[in-house]
């Protein structure tokens, strides 16, 4: 009997001790998770670029930010002494031509809900008139009413009301100019300087489908009376920086935005009329996001034989807006248009808007060659486009970087694009032009331009 009570006892002291070796790796796991996944408890978060050029320890201050933790290698792009002089931090005049004191800001949002029609979101000529010009000053320069949580998506952005009440959605920088972002095609974060830049290309382009952005730079400790409570919750210090992450479907502490010290770039773009209704629509050359390839990137006859067949691309216009809008996203490089929305209003034949370019941007020293499938596959383009783009790839004298470069100047986060990044779009123009242009020369050009 002794030695029962004995065995039972021993038994009973073994089982305590595994539990608590059990309880004593889960409490050191979790301490570790906690040191790993909160840039609080670290002095140097997480990244995987590295700077070429500059002062050493500036430079480090500036990339050390959990703004860089991503599932993808960053490779910094060089940098040349000019830009490293005008793309100071510390920047900060606004260099857009209109006046704050010139501008009513109830007026410049009244002017701007008259402009989105069925055809574009731009009237024609806009670029050439200074009402954009004022429009894009007040987005810049107007006070900030509220700052709140981005509206859906799978990205950090904030809503934000400007005085007058016009909203915007708040894109924070995640990347510094020179940085290519290197991986899958969406891998990364957005950028608030490709939503900057494709919005001037698609109007340089005669597109119009894009709705105005500029770059705008917050104090985030000056507008701390304005952040919701339910954003200020995200908000957090990493040694003097100020940092928050939002609400989002991919939304977490460990890749939060990063100011330096209370100051942070961004984007800003404006909301579109509350009257023009959206419909979102599946793309048809979506991709898996997944390791199995999509149909469209195995079968060259699946736009003839699957796209061309079903509404809303067997008729009307759409099937040339999705021509269109490949030749704009290449030139950006852009490979995440997996949705894309039309005014539900001009329901089958409404256009395709250029929305969401932030994936834009990404690596100039790769072409995504798979995001003109839809050009070569479809060999369907419209007439009056291709006419308007040759033009501009035929003037020699104004190449379209040059043409990018120059309304880039005047936006008050200039240089916005990285002299690489500006460089490589005249390439990729003419490669995409040279894709229409294989189509015309094998199946003629009455078939191809419509």
């Amino acid at each position: 009997l002794e030695s029962d009570v004995n065995c039972a006892i021993t038994s009973k002291m073994k089982w305590r001790s595994r539990l608590l070796l059990v309880g004593t790796l889960l409490l050191v796991l979790i301490v570790w998770s906690i040191f790993m996944h909160n840039p609080g408890f670290r002095k140097y978060p997480r990244h995987d670029s590295v700077v070429m050029g500059g002062d050493e320890e500036s430079q480090k201050r500036k990339e050390e930010h959990p703004t860089l933790v991503v599932k993808v290698t960053d490779e910094v792009l060089p940098v040349d002494n000019e830009f490293q002089v005008k793309g100071s931090k510390r920047r900060i005049e606004t260099t857009l031509k209109a006046s704050s004191s010139d501008i009513s800001y109830p007026s410049v949002w009244n002017m701007w809900r008259k402009w989105p029609s069925s055809l574009s979101i731009l009237p024609e000529n806009a670029f050439e008139s200074m009402d954009l010009n004022r429009l894009l000053t007040a987005m810049a320069e107007a006070p900030i009413n509220s700052f709140d949580v981005g509206y859906k998506g799978t990205q950090l952005k904030a809503t934000v009301v400007l005085e007058g009440g016009q909203m915007v959605v708040f894109k924070p920088k995640r990347y510094n100019s020179n940085v290519a972002i290197k991986g899958d095609p969406y891998a990364g974060f957005d950028r608030h300087d490709g939503e900057i830049a494709a919005f001037h290309l698609d109007g340089i382009l005669g597109f119009n489908m894009a709705p105005p952005v500029v770059g705008r730079r917050i104090d985030l400790e000056y507008i701390k009376p304005v952040i919701s409570d339910k954003l200020r919750k995200t908000f957090f210090f990493n040694g003097s920086d100020t940092c928050f992450y939002g609400v989002c479907y991919y939304c977490k502490r460990s890749e939060a935005a990063c100011a330096d010290g209370t100051i942070i770039d961004g984007s800003l773009t404006i909301w579109l009329p509350s009257n023009m209704k959206l419909k979102t629509w599946r793309h048809p050359y979506q991709r898996t996001y997944r390791p199995t390839k999509a149909r469209w990137e195995q079968d060259e006859h699946y736009c003839k034989d699957s796209v061309m067949l079903k509404p809303p691309y067997n008729s009307g216009p759409r099937l040339l807006d999705v021509t269109e809008t490949a030749l704009f996203d290449f030139v950006t490089d852009n490979a995440d248009r997996h949705h894309y929305e039309t005014f539900e209003a001009d329901g089958l034949n409404g256009r395709i808007l250029h929305l969401d370019n932030g994936k834009g941007f990404r690596n100039p020293y790769r072409n995504e060659m798979s995001i003109l499938e839809p050009i070569k596959q479809c060999c369907k383009f419209r007439r009056t486009t291709w006419e308007r783009l040759k033009l501009i790839l035929e003037d020699h004298n104004s190449p379209l970087s040059e043409r990018l470069r120059s309304r880039l100047r005047k936006d008050p986060l200039s240089p916005v694009l990285h002299p690489d990044q500006l460089q490589v779009i005249d390439s990729r123009f003419k490669l995409a032009m040279r894709t229409v242009q294989d189509c015309i020369d094998k199946h003629g050009q009455d078939s191809v331009l419509l």
